[in-house]
């Protein structure tokens, strides 16, 4: 139930205030190569946005809004190198794109932190910090996030 709520709070924040109904599922996501150990996957009933909530913490760890990278958006995964070659942002400037979304789903403060990129991928780290993991469209609007502990598996 409190992983439930989690997701219902954390979908009424992406969906600008609106109640979003859940799909009827839940999957439990196991993937330590993706920085997983376990984590809930909910999402609404339209399929627009996927909520990761841990299973340990019952916190809002993941947050994909599918949306930005549907139509225009959309890129196929053997051409994120190339669409990505250049990285989008500075450090600066990557910080001030995530930080609004990170601070509103995942109550994380991104001031001070690093950042290294990989074509659509940024990985902001801050010693003692959670990392926090997200991917832009090619436009340059952050769709998903997510926040591990430092050096850990989110869970």
């Amino acid at each position: 139930a409190a992983v439930v709520q989690a997701a219902q709070q954390t979908l009424k924040g992406l969906s600008g205030g609106k109640q979003v109904p859940l799909a009827p599922s839940a999957t439990l996501y196991k993937n330590p190569q993706e920085h997983i150990d376990k984590l809930w996957g909910l999402s609404d009933k339209d399929g627009k946005y996927v909520v990761g909530i841990g299973a340990k913490t019952g916190k809002p760890l993941s947050v994909k809004m599918l949306e930005q990278i549907s139509g225009d958006n959309f890129v196929f995964e053997r051409d994120i190198p190339k669409v990505f070659a250049k990285p989008f942002y500075t450090i600066e400037k990557a910080i001030d794109a995530a930080s609004p979304a990170v601070k509103k789903h995942f109550q994380i403060d991104l001031a001070g932190y690093d950042m290294a990129v990989q074509h659509d991928t940024y990985t902001f780290t801050k010693k003692g910090k959670p990392t926090v993991i997200a991917q832009i469209n090619k436009k340059g609007t952050f769709w998903s996030f997510l926040v591990t502990p430092e050096n850990g598996l989110a869970n």
